[in-house]
């Protein structure tokens, strides 16, 4: 049976002898704990430049940088992009490294998984290093998955493997581990079974190792806040942060109990939150009518153990608003029409709540059964105001789809079909399914009654183009758009780009995949290849 060892990132030594690893082991814990108490080391040099791989027509892959000149010479199985001067690369399937644009080793190539995370201040970069902790007899597996009545057991009488991993995050710059945990190693689409040949380790970065990057530079790793310092150093401010209130501070928790704090963990105010395991409301009979926590929608970034949270008053908060408490009051609906919806209906019918970005409103999306016509999972939108009153410019609507980090409503579910923008200016949209384009106000994407696929300007009230033959898909950051199409006779689509401004190709639609960062999987002679393009001109970085 094949023996997975730990790899020590700092001496690479002892992979011969169990004992020897155990030592080694040992070594490398007392050494981490040695480095978490003194100070950062010196920072290496740093460069802005762009590193993209480069395939050779071997199938190896170097680096260049964006004007296609050779930065590192083609010899790596495999290879992802990196934006400022540093970038991931592999040996083999299990041995990857970071190098730097100089093409020296920043990252010994030890590790089966490593990636980059862009801070905008300091390179980071999450490692997982597998070891067989065989030592540890009370994880011995004894006829694994033994079958009483058959007497079968799927794996040997006897199991000493004991997979572990050490998950770590490394500041590039200056060489320290900023956090480190050594966990079992046995998840995974085969669970337990690691005794069986076909069993190998889940190499998807885990929860507890996630990493919050904010534009400032400002740095969470496992709720532990970190400041940007001099030449790419991170420095550990606050412990215990829950997630970020905007540009409003933080989110701090204490047992049971959440503060808010600034970035060096004082109090901004004198409240005190708990986790609301519901929001209640008063009706305008006095009773109390409730929507459960679970049903509020938080963004994307927040913790999702505390969408509710409650003060000390009694008063209710959504994550991240903590400025401004929800409505206390849920009164009854008139519609236009004179129909009387009852709060405690609303309530008890509400599939979600969230605040509105850029707006004091709070959206209420419930399943109201107001005509016969209505199926389950017809969403009636409404818009409580501050005041506990509900908003007289919104008419009560049908079909909400889906509401955009920005704010933006989409309504595309029935007619009639539009965008409710954070000025709550309805805008209607032509398009039996309305996307939003990033960074770019009033232009969706989408398809008109006709099954033509454009782009459509909804402050202009027109179309800026659209074609019968290409479907366009989405749009890669602010860059261009990826459009499909289908090949007669095949299931499969292909892809490629259009310019955002003409809706012209750049290129053919060859891919299978396109990703933002230029990265492209393309299928051919019965097996795929990866490279990447250039997605403002359509050159492929690769050798013919």
């Amino acid at each position: 049976m094949a023996d997975e060892t730990l790899t020590d990132p700092c001496a690479g030594a002892c992979r011969a002898r169990p004992h020897g690893r155990l030592i080694a082991i040992l070594i490398t814990t007392l050494v981490s704990m040695m480095i978490a108490g003194c100070s950062e080391p010196a920072p290496t040099r740093a460069t802005e430049t762009a590193m993209i791989p480069w395939l050779a027509a071997d199938g190896r892959y170097g680096f260049v940088d964006a004007q296609g000149q050779s930065l590192v010479s083609a010899r790596f199985s495999d290879a992802v992009r990196g934006e400022h001067g540093y970038a991931v690369a592999a040996i083999d399937e299990t041995h990857y490294g970071v190098l730097d644009a100089a093409g020296d080793t920043v990252l010994a190539f030890d590790y089966p998984v490593v990636e980059l995370v862009e801070t905008g201040r300091a390179p980071l970069a999450i490692t997982k290093q597998e070891y067989n902790a065989w030592w540890r007899i009370w994880d011995w597996r004894l006829m694994p998955e033994f079958n009483i009545l058959s007497t079968r057991h799927s794996g040997p009488m006897l199991v000493t493997r004991v997979p572990r991993a050490v998950w770590a995050v490394r500041n590039l710059a200056t060489g320290r581990v900023l956090y480190r945990t050594d966990t079992r190693d046995d998840w995974g689409p085969d669970g337990r079974q690691y005794w069986h040949d076909r069993w190998v380790p889940d190499r998807t970065v885990p929860e507890d190792v996630a990493v919050t990057a904010w534009p400032d530079g400002d740095v969470g790793i496992r709720h532990t806040l970190y400041k940007p310092g001099a030449d790419g150093r991170l420095e550990k401010r606050v412990d215990h942060i829950v997630g970020r209130l905007g540009e409003r501070g933080y989110l701090q928790r204490s047992g049971s109990v959440y503060f808010h704090v600034n970035d060096d963990g004082r109090r901004l105010d004198a409240r005190r939150f708990t986790r609301a395991e519901a929001i209640e409301f008063t009706n305008a009979d006095g009773a109390t009518v409730h929507i459960g926590a679970g049903r509020v929608r938080p963004p994307a970034d927040a913790p999702t153990d505390v969408p509710v949270l409650r003060d000390d008053a009694g008063r209710f908060y959504l994550f991240p608003e903590l400025s401004q408490p929800l409505p206390t009051t849920l009164t009854d609906y008139t519609t236009p029409d004179g129909q009387v919806i009852g709060a405690a209906e609303i309530a008890e019918q509400a599939w979600f709540v969230q605040w509105l970005e850029h707006s004091s409103r709070v959206l209420i999306a419930a399943a109201l059964d107001r005509s016969p016509d209505d199926a389950p999972s017809d969403l009636y939108t409404l818009l409580l105001t501050p005041d506990s009153g509900w908003d007289a410019h919104f008419t009560l609507r049908k079909g909400i789809r889906a509401v955009t980090d920005r704010g933006e409503v989409i309504f595309d579910r029935s007619p009639p079909r539009g965008v409710l923008d954070p000025d709550l200016v309805f805008h209607r949209v032509p398009m039996q399914r309305i996307s939003t384009l990033p960074d770019v106000d009033h232009l969706y994407i989408g398809t008109d009654h006709q099954g033509r696929s454009g782009v459509y300007d909804a402050a202009a009230g027109r179309w800026r183009f659209r074609s019968a033959d290409r479907v366009v898909e989405r749009r890669l950051d602010t860059g261009p758009l990826v459009y499909s199409q289908r090949r007669d006779g095949h299931d499969s689509k292909r892809l490629g780009l259009l310019d955002f401004d003409t809706g012209e190709p750049i290129t053919p639609a060859l891919y299978s995949r396109i990703e933002p960062d230029g990265r492209i999987v393309r299928y051919g002679h019965d097996r795929a290849r990866m490279f990447y393009i250039d997605t403002r001109t359509g050159r492929e970085f690769r050798e013919r």
